[in-house]
């Protein structure tokens, strides 16, 4: 019979993973694994033993993060999006969601690649931009 993986090895493995996927994402000149090299040791890890919220916030993170990688806008906010994200895609405050979508444009219209979080623009920062008259409004064809 063959056990079941213990989950909280499954998110060290996730970290170790997010962590290597984006070791050559620049920030301020720097790489990411400069600012937080925190490779976690897998071998020799107890999940009875370490520390518990240690293991609850890096749960948490992955339910953010999974799949998902770090991007700089045009603008220069930092943020999040989906792991297909490219250079040339929009992040779009669209109307009626909740989140910001990221789209990549596809003749005549855009594709959406999925949903993104940018720090800085959560709180409806686009609404008022709109209002001040530094971003428009556009119709844009979902294909």
């Amino acid at each position: 019979r063959l056990a079941a993986p213990d989950p909280d090895m499954i998110y060290l493995k996730l970290f170790n993973a997010f962590q290597q996927g984006n070791r050559h994402f620049k920030l301020f000149g720097c790489n990411f694994c400069d600012y937080f090299n925190l490779s976690l040791p897998i071998e020799g890890f107890d999940p009875q033993t370490d520390t518990e919220p240690a293991l609850h916030a890096l749960r948490r993170l992955f339910d953010q993060l999974y799949l998902r990688v770090l991007v700089i806008t045009k603008n220069g906010y930092l943020g999040v999006a989906p792991l297909h994200v490219q250079q040339g895609n929009r992040v779009c405050a669209l109307l009626g969601c909740s989140m910001l979508g990221v789209l990549r444009p596809r003749g005549d219209g855009c594709i959406l690649i999925g949903e993104s979080y940018i720090h800085g623009v959560m709180d409806g920062e686009a609404t008022k931009w709109l209002d001040a008259e530094k971003c428009k409004l556009e119709t844009i064809t979902l294909c």
